[in-house]
């Protein structure tokens, strides 16, 4: 994602960010070092972490109901025309997880797609007969 050869970064705040990070060569003596400083340097860029602290014109991550499965890129964040700021999500992204969060939530049972306590509601019998064999083969390895 973040090799120089996949992408031009747009902003000087995404460039100079995966500057900071970048590890260099793999051939090169202070790779070792580099590769120690990297987890460090990572959360310095603050685009990865303090997901509370977040925030975008609908509102602060910390209080978003679907914050735990929100999963905007942290690309995005230094990708946005203009944005400076690591905590600023980008409005799009946002709208876009809201919007889809808040519809799955309203067909929760079909996103499920089997029942945990048995067999799917229209299960063929042809796939039970392969169940059967399949489970049956795990049961009895050669």
């Amino acid at each position: 994602m973040f090799a120089g050869s996949f992408q031009k970064w747009r902003t000087r705040f995404m460039r100079e960010r995966v500057e900071y990070m970048r590890l260099g060569d793999f051939r090169d003596p202070g790779l070792e070092e580099r590769f120690a400083r990297f987890p460090d340097r990572v959360e310095e860029t603050a685009i990865f972490h303090r997901k509370r602290a977040k925030y975008s014109s609908y509102g602060k991550c910390g209080d978003c109901v679907y914050r735990s499965r929100c999963s905007i890129c942290p690309v995005s964040i230094g990708n946005e025309p203009g944005n400076e700021d690591p905590q600023r999500v980008p409005d799009f992204g946002c709208a876009f997880y809201l919007s889809s969060l808040r519809h799955a939530d309203l067909f929760h049972a079909a996103s499920r797609p089997y029942r945990p306590l048995g067999e799917p509601p229209a299960i063929s019998p042809g796939m039970k007969r392969i169940r059967k064999l399949a489970n049956s083969v795990r049961a009895h390895p050669a």
